[in-house]
């Protein structure tokens, strides 16, 4: 029985799958230190800041923490003072335990979605590759979209970045290596 040779670009999805799941593993970690050692304080009023806000103990000493609302102090005319809402740049303000719950899960699922599509990309299954690899595509998309959604933010160029992946591999999937995932 003749080897089936399996194509390069097939390998090299595998080995991007492999860097990413330790980036995802390593981000679900950092998430997950993050929800159990930022304790949630309320700071200021209710209207200014939900009572799920996560700040950091001891952070409303340090300038630029995010504790004040963007457009404290700004001038009538500047951007900040203009935005429909006070925490319209996120990476600015605190970010509320559900973002970091929501962030956790993504990133978990991720992971595990990219380690086993990139085992079955090398040994070119079908269901391990073709199908989780597929199905990682929709999940980071659909997760994508809803982060995108919560966080309020302009779509920028680190956006755009992460959707480039999970397209191409559901281009490269279904398109290009479609007869080579058939075991």
């Amino acid at each position: 029985m003749a080897a089936v040779e399996r194509p390069g670009g097939l390998t090299a999805l595998a080995v991007i799958n492999v860097v990413l799941c330790c980036i995802f593993a390593l981000a679900s970690l950092a998430t997950l230190v993050a929800l159990l050692v930022i304790h949630p304080v309320a700071v200021g009023s209710a209207a200014e800041h939900p009572s799920d806000t996560v700040v950091t103990p001891g952070a409303d000493e340090a300038p630029g923490s995010g504790l004040t609302a963007p457009d404290a102090g700004a001038a009538p005319g500047d951007a900040h003072a203009q935005s429909p809402h006070p925490h319209h740049f996120r990476h600015h303000g605190p970010v509320s335990r559900a973002e970091l719950g929501l962030g956790f899960v993504d990133s978990v699922l991720c992971a595990v979605l990219l380690a086993i599509s990139a085992v079955g990309y090398l040994r070119m299954q079908r269901i391990a590759g073709r199908y989780v690899g597929s199905l990682y595509g929709v999940v980071a998309l659909l997760f994508f979209a809803v982060e995108h959604h919560i966080s309020h933010q302009p779509l920028g160029v680190t956006g755009l970045i992460a959707l480039i992946y999970p397209v191409l591999t559901l281009i490269y999937v279904n398109t290009t290596f479609r007869n080579d995932l058939v075991l």
